[in-house]
C-alpha cells in the first residue's frame, strides 16, 4: 500500500510544555478499500505521551491498497510517526 491522504498527527499538549520529543510506530492493516483497520501500538518512546495523537492520525489517513495478482487485498502494515519540536 502507498499513502494516498497522509496525516499529521497533532503534538501532545504535555509533552510539548515539557519539551518532550518521541516516536510511535502504529501497526494497522490497510483494508482492500484503501481504509485503515485494526490499528495498534506497536512501539513508542517515550511511553506515555504520543500513542493515541499516533492512533488518532492513523486512523484519518487514507492509503492506495496492496495488491495481489492484480486484486486489492488487506494488508498488514507498520507506520512511524515522529514527535519533533520545531
Amino acid at each position: 500500500p502507498s499513502v494516498l491522504r497522509p496525516v499529521k498527527p497533532d503534538y501532545p499538549p504535555d509533552a510539548k510544555k515539557k519539551r518532550i520529543e518521541g516516536r510511535v510506530v502504529v501497526r494497522l492493516i490497510v483494508d482492500s478499500t484503501g481504509r485503515p483497520t485494526e490499528c495498534a501500538v506497536h512501539a513508542a518512546e517515550p511511553s506515555g505521551y504520543f500513542e493515541e495523537a499516533a492512533l488518532d492520525a492513523a486512523r484519518s489517513m487514507r492509503f492506495v491498497p496492496g495488491k495481489l495478482k492484480g486484486q486489492p487485498v488487506n494488508t498488514l502494515v507498520q507506520l512511524p510517526f515522529a514527535f519533533r519540536l520545531r
